[in-house]
């Protein structure tokens, strides 16, 4: 029986494999920093799923301005805990440059509902710490716009949130911000890309042994209080809305409906359905949970309608999108979706 590297340089002669996929492979197979993936890779070379690998180890994933984004799985061109690894340690070479001495930054985290967020946001917190760095991290879910708080309430260097948006289920991310709470931009993505690229040996410490002597370290209890108190600000004196609101099993029942009560807004008919963490998206066409999709609002829109309520709200998996619709004055809402919701300059 031929070995997987025979079987790999086989495909390469055939043609039916590139050569960039092969040596990709290669390092992948013999490099001890990837054994984690090691039967994963083999079970798809056993079973030639030669797609699968072509687009998988091809190329790398690149990072951009605004961090990383594609499919889980493993091989470079995928989200998995080394390219996710590699995105941590980028910004953590660079944040200690920057401050000119370990021990002097620190970084806060957040994580959507996605299926791998909790893992991988505990991966980016073990690899601050291993680099000398304290990590904030909230303990489960939260918001895109909270992440970005807490970085200027904190006073942190940096921030990271594990997601992918809107994306499909088998998606996940990373995304980057920089200690203004903004993703980061020129001088400092540039930077940062050139040290992402340029890794070759990832520094962790066990995530247990780093919360123990609080190198990772549970966001203060008060900050959602604080970010809730914060941001949502009054507009209007107006309150008598009936609202349905959907977080389309992701967070924004963390940030979304602790604003809407703050504000006295009391008429809010959740989505039971969909409020639930499960980054599958269970209830939605395609698991495409993007509210500015009026699909995606279907259910939400059909219990406004029972409910004769006056306004739809649904937000994405991170809760730093929002989709509106409202009913027509002449029809009401029995119109089509896409009549019924308003585009981002109409909210």
């Amino acid at each position: 029986m031929a070995t997987q590297r025979e079987t790999i340089h086989g495909w390469v002669s055939a043609g039916t494999l590139s050569e960039e996929a092969a040596a990709n492979l290669d390092q992948w197979l013999s490099n001890d920093d990837y054994q984690a993936f090691h039967n994963t890779i083999k079970k798809s070379i056993d079973s030639e799923d030669l797609d699968e690998l072509e687009d998988a180890f091809r190329s790398k994933i690149a990072f951009g301005t605004g961090g990383i984004r594609g499919r889980m799985g493993a091989g470079p061109n995928c989200i998995n805990l080394r390219t996710i690894g590699e995105a941590a340690q980028g910004p953590a070479q660079y944040m200690l440059k920057s401050s000119g001495q370990a021990g002097g930054s620190s970084i806060a985290i957040a994580y959507d509902t996605r299926n791998n967020s909790d893992v991988f946001a505990r991966e980016v917190a073990s690899i601050a710490a291993g680099n000398g760095l304290t990590a904030w991290l909230f303990e489960s879910p939260r918001a895109t716009p909270e992440l970005s708080y807490a970085v200027r309430k904190l006073g942190t260097s940096a921030g990271v949130v594990i997601t992918a948006s809107h994306n499909p289920p088998r998606d996940n991310g990373f995304k980057a911000y920089w200690s203004d709470g903004a993703q980061v931009v020129a001088p400092h993505d540039k930077a940062i890309i050139g040290e992402v690229n340029g890794i070759t040996k990832i520094k962790r410490i066990n995530y247990d042994e780093a919360t123990a002597s609080k190198q990772i370290r549970s966001m203060p209890s008060t900050m959602d209080a604080d970010y809730v108190h914060d941001t949502s600000l009054p507009l209007g004196i107006h309150r008598k809305v009936s609202i349905v609101f959907s977080p389309l099993h992701g967070v924004g029942a963390t940030s979304i409906m602790p604003a809407l009560t703050n504000l006295g807004f009391d008429d809010i008919t959740v989505i039971d359905e969909q409020n639930d963490f499960d980054g599958n998206f269970p209830t939605i066409a395609d698991g495409v949970a993007n509210p500015e999709d009026t699909g995606a609002m279907t259910m939400a829109i059909n219990r406004a309608r029972a409910n004769h309520a006056d306004l739809v709200m649904a937000s994405d998996p991170d809760a730093d999108r929002l989709g509106c619709a409202i009913p027509l004055a002449n029809r009401g809402w029995d119109a089509d979706p896409a009549e019924l919701a308003l585009n981002g300059n109409q909210i």
